[in-house]
C-alpha cells in the first residue's frame, strides 16, 4: 500500500500493528485495545494515538505513533496522556499540567524523550528509520 498520509486512518493503523505483530498490541489475555485516535497529518506523516486497557484493574495506557505513508516510523509507548491536538505547523499540544518540556514536531527526524509536566519521561522507539 502506498497511500498518502491523509489516507492513514485508525483502521489502517490497527491493521498495520496486527500485520507487524507490534509489541504495542502484546500483553495479557485481559488486555485489549480500547480506541485509536486520529490527530491529523503533516505532509506524508500521520499522528495516531492508541488507548489500551490492561489487566484486571482496567488501567488505561496510551501510546502515540507516527506513520510515514503507511509505514510505522515509531512511537512513544505508555505516555501519561494523549495530546489535545496536532497544530497546522505539526506541533503536538498537550493538556494543561502535561505541557511537553520540548517542542515535538511530527515531521522531525529525531524525536526527543517525551516529558509531560512532572510525569516521567518516555523515550521514542524507532520501528523504521526515515
Amino acid at each position: 500500500m502506498s497511500a498518502s498520509a491523509a489516507n492513514v486512518t485508525p483502521q489502517d493503523a490497527e491493521r498495520i500493528l496486527i500485520e507487524e505483530q507490534s509489541v504495542l498490541l502484546q500483553g495479557r489475555e485481559t488486555d485489549h485495545v480500547n480506541s485509536y485516535y486520529y490527530f491529523g497529518n503533516i505532509g506524508y506523516r500521520t499522528l495516531i494515538g492508541l488507548e489500551r486497557v490492561r489487566g484486571d484493574d482496567y488501567s488505561q495506557h496510551y501510546s502515540l505513533m507516527v506513520f510515514e505513508n503507511d509505514i510505522l516510523l515509531g512511537y512513544y509507548p505508555d505516555i501519561a496522556t494523549m495530546p489535545l491536538m496536532l497544530t497546522d505547523s505539526g506541533v503536538l499540544e498537550f493538556p494543561v499540567g502535561f505541557e511537553a518540556s520540548e517542542i515535538i514536531l511530527v515531521q522531525q527526524n529525531e524525536f526527543p524523550p517525551l516529558c509531560l509536566g512532572t510525569v516521567r519521561c518516555v523515550d521514542w522507539v524507532w520501528q523504521h528509520q526515515p
